[in-house]
């Protein structure tokens, strides 16, 4: 059973930059994984360690990031790096991403993809999450059963309808820091509910 960690391994340098909103995500290969996150800096540069262990992180990933602006709203840098060469069947991987100069996030834990055409895997579905304390509750109760699961792991699944931003932008950003309680461990895949999408040059943010 993995016991998500959130350790300072590799933080050699106090950071200066705030890493935080830290997404995990599937990508096409059942080897890789996709980390997504924010931080207040110009930096545009940063790279995600990762490794089988926390005193592991041997493996390095780019981490590549912009911003995009609304009105009068601009965005924090985010970034985003694919971590390749995994092990598929849930296998335990750590990870922090930062630069050397602004310092690491703490050390994260997650578990690898699944692996392709297994038939007993448990998803966590929800949709319409918000930001109220309902959200936290309902991400609290999916985290618990996480950590008490058995069998294989597919992570969550959001039926669309995220943040209810209603574009108010910085509402993003909250929205962000609620849901990486959850999704700085346990891989998300999202589908469009009755919102709309923007594609932007970081990426896509779902607006309701």
């Amino acid at each position: 059973m993995l016991l998500f960690a959130t350790l300072p391994v590799h933080a050699l340098v106090a950071s200066a930059a705030v890493w935080e909103q830290f997404s995990l995500n599937y990508n096409t290969s059942a080897s890789e994984m996709v980390v997504s996150f924010a931080a207040s800096t110009t930096a545009s540069t940063a790279e995600c360690l990762y490794g089988p262990a926390m005193d592991q992180l041997s493996s390095s990933a780019t981490a590549t990031g912009s911003t995009y602006s609304m009105g009068s709203y601009l965005s924090p840098m985010l970034f985003k790096a694919r971590l390749t060469g995994l092990t598929p069947g849930n296998k335990a991987y750590y990870y922090q991403c930062g630069t050397k100069e602004l310092g690491y996030s703490s050390v994260q834990s997650f578990k690898s993809h699944p692996g392709v055409g297994k038939s007993d895997v448990t998803f966590h579905l929800f949709g319409d999450l918000g930001q109220t304390a309902n959200s936290n509750s309902t991400l609290a109760e999916l985290i618990a059963y996480e950590s008490t699961l058995d069998g294989l792991s597919g992570g969550i699944i959001s039926m669309g309808d995220l943040s209810y931003a209603n574009g108010d932008e910085p509402l993003w950003d909250t929205f962000g820091r609620l849901r990486e309680m959850a999704t700085k461990n346990i891989p998300m895949m999202t589908t469009l509910g009755k919102a709309y999408a923007m594609n932007l040059t970081c990426g896509m943010r779902v607006s309701n």
